[in-house]
């Protein structure tokens, strides 16, 4: 014979023993500057468009080079192009956003 009484107290009592022991997170903190640097946050957005190169000599032993192009705001700070093989004038048209977060050293 079951107790439907007792089965929904049971029910109700592990649900509320285990809010006590499982807490999710409301939010998760991701830090803007890497650590050890300056707080205070970004200062600004640097917005740079890479449209074509030209005139680009052949390293390559048989065809044309593989260009990419690497920007380098400041040291681990760096973004990259596509590569477009087999070119010598490549076109890009890309477009890369990078936080600035100190015009002095950077």
């Amino acid at each position: 014979m079951a107790l439907p009484m007792l089965r929904g107290a049971v029910r109700l009592a592990t649900k509320l023993l285990s809010r006590q022991y499982v807490v999710f997170p409301k939010g998760i903190q991701v830090p803007m500057v890497p650590a050890g640097a300056a707080a205070g946050g970004p200062c600004g957005m640097l917005e740079v468009g890479l449209v074509r190169l030209s005139g680009l000599r052949s390293e390559d032993l048989v065809g044309h080079s593989d260009p990419y192009v690497i920007l380098r705001l400041r040291e681990g700070r760096e973004v990259r192009s596509r590569t477009v093989n087999n070119n010598n004038s490549p076109e890009f048209n890309q477009n890369f956003r990078m936080l600035v977060e100190d015009v002095d050293s950077q």
